[in-house]
């Protein structure tokens, strides 16, 4: 009596691209936080002197960097 098993190389490539799924969700809900808090910023900002709220801004998450497997900085 034998053994089949099936969907094992399915799980180890899951497996594999687990830390880079998990790193782009991450990234994408820090970024919505940031907008938040950027609204908030700005609704917080003082009115005497103009141009502060236009000064609030967060840069879209392509514009970050990381390390590749070499250590070297890589675009994202």
């Amino acid at each position: 009596m034998g053994v089949k098993v099936t969907g094992l190389k399915e799980a180890g490539e899951m497996i594999y691209r687990l830390d880079t799924n998990t790193r782009r969700r991450v990234v994408r809900e820090l970024f919505r936080k940031a907008v938040q808090i950027q609204q908030l910023a700005i609704k917080m900002a003082p009115r005497d002197y103009g141009g502060l709220e236009k000064a609030i801004k967060v840069r879209p998450e392509s514009m970050g960097r990381e390390r590749n497997a070499l250590g070297q900085f890589a675009r994202t």
